[in-house]
């Protein structure tokens, strides 16, 4: 479960780039990010950024759909029970 969030996560906010299939992947990636000091100066430069503008923070967006989802539930019990 918690690799399915971390997939999630990462693709929300645009680095997909981190995600791994397998152990030897995950260190691969890792090391290789580790090596890359131009990368990592970029990440910090622009991370809180990319994290706010995901839908991770669209808490607007969030409850539109949660609303919404409400809304259909609600419209699919009377039909099924008016």
């Amino acid at each position: 479960m918690i690799e399915r969030q971390g997939v999630s996560m990462l693709t929300a906010v645009g680095l997909e780039e981190f995600i791994a299939q397998t152990k030897d992947e995950y260190v691969a990636k890792a090391v290789a990010l580790g090596n890359d000091a131009p990368r990592r100066a970029q990440l910090r430069g622009s991370l809180r950024e990319q994290m706010a503008a995901s839908p991770l923070c669209d808490a607007r967006g969030l409850a539109q759909a949660l609303e919404g989802a409400y809304r259909d539930m609600w419209k699919k019990w009377l039909v099924d029970n008016g």
